[in-house]
């Protein structure tokens, strides 16, 4: 799980699974500067200190997110909100790192269910895609991610929209 110390992003869901499914999970999140976090974070650490199978970091360098993502089997993303962008969720992908998330927001256009992930509905989706991701091939996730958000590609794309727009095609 990489994201913010907040409900809103589902850290109290990935808990709730590795309590439950017994996997190792390593939280790293955000926490500085932001009081929601904070309490989020001061209320959830008597319970991951709890747990065996949990750990957390918080604040994190780049560097080591990326060391962190490269290593893991996937990244949990359990948001429970419709999230408009998620760039941890690329992030994940460019490290060759599949993405077990919710079916909310804009994750159904980042991950290629059954391919780069799972998209998931509520917690038994969830646990499901965590037991079927060995099916994942982190070979394909870092292909999909260079082919579609290569910084080039992405440009090129946004340029042809824009050109779409101005020639007053919907879009």
């Amino acid at each position: 799980y990489f994201n913010s110390f907040d409900a809103r992003k589902g850290v109290t869901i990935a808990i709730e699974l590795a309590r439950i499914m017994g996997f190792k999970l390593i939280l790293a999140g955000e926490v500085s500067g932001h009081p929601e976090h904070i309490d989020t974070f001061n209320a959830l650490k008597p319970i991951m200190d709890s747990m065996p199978n949990i750990s957390y970091e918080i604040d994190v360098s780049n560097d080591r997110k990326m060391e962190l993502m490269q290593n893991a089997k996937a990244l949990l993303f359990p948001s429970a909100f419709h999230q408009p962008f998620a760039v941890v969720v690329l992030e994940s992908l460019a490290c060759g790192t599949p993405v077990i998330t919710t079916n909310m927001g804009c994750m159904p256009e980042l991950i290629k269910h059954g391919q780069t992930g799972y998209l998931c509905n509520g917690m038994d989706g969830l646990a499901k895609g965590i037991n079927t991701l060995s099916s994942l091939s982190n070979e394909k996730c870092r292909i999909d991610a260079v082919k579609r958000f290569d910084r080039k590609i992405m440009t090129s794309e946004y340029i042809k929209l824009y050109e779409a727009i101005l020639r007053g095609e919907n879009w």
